[in-house]
C-alpha cells in the first residue's frame, strides 16, 4: 500500500480526505469540491487555512 503525497491531500474529517486541488470553495463548515459539500472540523478548518497559505 503506498501513501498519499502529504502536500496534495489533506485530513479535513476523520471520514474525509481531500485533493488539495480539487477545493472550488470552503466555507465555516465545508469545503466544497465542484458541487459536493464535505464536512470539516474547527480544528482541521484552521489547519487547512494554514496548508491552503502555504500551497498557494
Amino acid at each position: 500500500m503506498s501513501e498519499l503525497p502529504v502536500n496534495s491531500f489533506f485530513r479535513v474529517h476523520k471520514s474525509f480526505i481531500i485533493n488539495l486541488n480539487a477545493i472550488t470553495a470552503i466555507n465555516y463548515i465545508h469545503v466544497m469540491i465542484d458541487d459536493i459539500e464535505i464536512p470539516i472540523t474547527a480544528d482541521n478548518r484552521n489547519e487547512l487555512l494554514k496548508r491552503i497559505k502555504t500551497f498557494s
